[in-house]
């Protein structure tokens, strides 16, 4: 029996979805711990964290060797926790004796970076700056009026802010706890506040797309793709997010709702949906093998997509350790189906473990 660990920041983080992939695992002959990066003791290849009972459906607090195949589900709320953990996992990462199902990808700004060199990519790609000073993002507002900042770490929509100049004032706008917060400051005020920003964060400006629908409520496509048991990339699922009215976000976590793909698919005009239905499938055909290609291997990426009110069709963010709320909400049918997943995919790597390692010494740290 192979051993499989899965690796989140605390031993509560995804209960239901790693409790629902323990029940399968003996059907996979893997044997199934959980655990935390505290709890890993490089130096000896020993944890301390919890294995699954298939007997009793119990975890049960054990001492074991480092597991082979490896499930990363940490998710790094800044930059700090990212670098604490990443000097753990990068020398699994980097050994031979461990297989991950999945090797992440850098911050939001690396991957704009990398994929703009992309031909194919490119068009679809927000314009992306990290903002060092104020005074650049001042500058810009007074040719583009009005912006989105967003920190390089994070998720959830967590720290992004909308900024509008009004004549000679700023409104600034941001969620907290699903309410839309609005702010208006001076120049000198909004200058302040910026160096205090990016101080504690770095932040990245993207020009402010206009992503509504006819109800003028912000909505987004979220897509889930997965390899299956032969290795091959999967569309799990797509669905709509659809925010509250007159906020900036649509994510679940700021108070948005689900809706199904074609629900909001056949509203579209017949024009638009042939438009639309292009730019998907050319997105999911190539991002995965590039990101692939210039980072390391990958086992699941979320992919959120915009269509702006003019039918431009942009990526807004992609992920390697997306979430499955959306899509269990709308068919939960699917669950055993994700369940499975991360075990059928790490058959396929012990069957074929090249499919499964890094070449490069050098491994992502989120």
């Amino acid at each position: 029996m192979q051993s499989f660990g899965i690796i989140s920041l605390d031993n509560e983080s995804e209960k239901n979805y790693i409790d629902g992939i323990a029940k399968f695992a003996h059907k996979y002959d893997f044997q199934l711990y959980r655990f935390t990066p505290d709890d890993i003791e490089l130096e000896n290849e020993k944890i301390t964290g919890f294995k699954f009972n298939s007997k009793t459906s119990i975890w049960e607090e054990k001492t074991f060797t480092i597991p082979t195949i490896l499930y990363d589900r940490t998710f790094y709320r800044d930059e700090i926790e990212a670098k604490k953990y990443s000097r753990i996992l990068n020398p699994l990462k980097a050994s031979s004796k461990f297989h991950f199902l999945g090797y992440g990808l850098p911050n939001k700004l690396k991957m704009y970076e990398m994929l703009k060199h992309n031909e194919r990519i490119r068009p679809y790609l927000p314009y992306s700056k990290q903002v060092n000073d104020a005074g650049f993002v001042i500058d810009y507002l007074s040719n583009h009026q009005k912006i989105l900042l967003k920190p390089v770490f994070g998720s959830q929509g967590r720290g992004i802010f909308v900024i509008q100049k009004q004549g000679h004032l700023y409104d600034i706008q941001t969620v907290k706890s699903q309410s839309l917060i609005i702010k208006t400051f001076t120049e000198k005020r909004l200058n302040q506040w910026l160096q205090m920003l990016i101080a504690n964060y770095p932040y990245l400006l993207q020009p402010y797309l206009s992503l509504k629908d006819e109800k003028e409520h912000p909505f987004d496509i979220r897509i889930l793709l997965q390899k299956n048991e032969t290795g091959k990339w999967s569309v799990r699922g797509k669905a709509i997010r659809v925010g509250q009215k007159n906020s900036i976000l649509s994510n679940l976590a700021a108070g948005g709702i689900p809706k199904t793909f074609d629900s909001w698919f056949k509203k579209q005009t017949a024009e638009k949906k042939v438009f639309i239905q292009e730019s998907i499938n050319e997105i999911i055909n190539t991002v995965p093998t590039l990101l692939e290609t210039i980072f390391h291997p990958l086992f699941e990426i979320g992919i959120d997509i915009g269509v702006d009110q003019k039918g431009a069709v942009w990526i807004l963010e992609t992920n390697s350790k997306p979430g499955r709320n959306v899509f269990l909400t709308l068919q939960p049918e699917i669950t055993e189906t994700f369940f499975r997943a991360p075990l059928a995919y790490g058959k396929y790597i012990i069957s074929s473990p090249k499919k499964g390692m890094v070449n490069d010494e050098q491994v992502l740290s989120n």
